[in-house]
């Protein structure tokens, strides 16, 4: 009996070690904020920019906040880059906030759409509101389902944009979105991923397992969307950049991944800087790079597109 006793003790103790590690593992993905956290209700754009908001619906019947930026319409189609939000652990959703990385790509004559992902957390969530989190937002494909809908969006509603000419880009968590967003939908011709995660599993460590008290499939479900482990499947232009200063997402994680990537895809390019913090180095030297490396990726497009288009009217005209 005094056996029995004991054994039930030691494990009503371990499962309350375990619950303790969960929580302390959810408040410290929960405090984390690598780069300054921007919320607005309503998207505020540059003179010349046209800047809506609108509600779209996924295939899941989840509904998705798009923000849309466009450069000033010269009559001409141009190129859009779809960004989600950053900040989340790849566990749950975000809605939309931080504006300053998107307005570059509009200076440089893109579009941009903001996608809210799937599963987003209220401040000071409980354990239930975070279980909740992750599952709406591994129902999305951990964001890919919010990614469809806005290149479905764009591509009926917003004929400013060539829909032939789809991008994706992201900062830490939302770099790691655009690489599986573009490794799972061939309507994306090109991905800029800056300082991203790329393994997962490692990138969340120990605290894994008091996680998987809370959420026993987390660690499935991580290996799954983790970019290491799609990059077979990643087969468009891709444009990488860390920095050695990055304190959050080591130069050297990205670099592992850009080779291994670099072994099945041609058309990876990777930009290492030597300082410059995590949100910085992307502002100061990742976006501007980016965008230099996505005209030349958009221009190739472009001229394949016009090529293809002129050999096509020639061959009708042959029949």
């Amino acid at each position: 009996m005094i056996e029995g006793e004991m054994r039930l003790t030691i494990k009503s103790t371990a499962r309350i070690v375990l619950l303790t590690a969960a929580i302390l593992a959810l408040l410290w993905l929960m405090s984390e904020k690598p780069y300054p956290q921007k919320v607005a209700l309503m998207p505020t754009g540059e003179p010349g920019m046209s800047v809506s908001v609108v509600q779209t619906t996924s295939a899941i019947n989840s509904r998705v906040t798009l923000w849309v930026f466009l450069p000033p319409n010269t009559g001409k189609k141009v190129g859009c880059v779809i960004i989600a939000p950053s900040g989340t652990p790849q566990i749950w959703g975000a809605d939309l906030g931080n504006t300053q990385e998107y307005f570059p790509y509009v200076r440089a004559g893109f579009a941009v759409v903001a996608y809210s992902l799937d599963g987003s957390l209220p401040d000071g969530p409980s354990a239930d509101q975070i279980i909740d989190a992750h599952r709406a937002f591994a129902k999305a494909g951990a964001g890919v389902e919010d990614a469809k809908a806005a290149i479905n969006y764009i591509q009926q509603h917003i004929p400013q944009i060539d829909p032939t000419r789809i991008y994706t880009a992201g900062h830490s968590s939302a770099g790691a979105e655009a690489l599986l967003v573009a490794a799972t939908d061939r309507r994306i011709h090109g991905c800029l991923a800056y300082c991203p995660p790329t393994d997962l599993i490692a990138e969340h460590g120990g605290k894994l397992a008091g996680l998987q008290e809370f959420i026993p499939d987390i660690r499935s479900f991580l290996i799954n969307t983790a970019p290491s482990e799609n990059i077979h499947k990643l087969t468009c232009p891709v444009f990488l950049f860390a920095s050695l200063g990055d304190q959050t997402i080591t130069a050297a994680s990205v670099d592992k991944f850009a080779k291994e990537l670099k072994s099945e895809n041609s058309h990876v390019s990777f930009v290492r800087v030597s300082n410059g913090g995590h949100y910085e180095s992307m502002i100061n030297d990742g976006v501007p790079r980016g965008i230099e490396w996505l005209k030349s990726v958009d221009e190739k497009l472009s001229m394949k597109q016009n090529h293809d288009a002129r050999h096509s009217d020639v061959r009708h005209l042959l029949k």
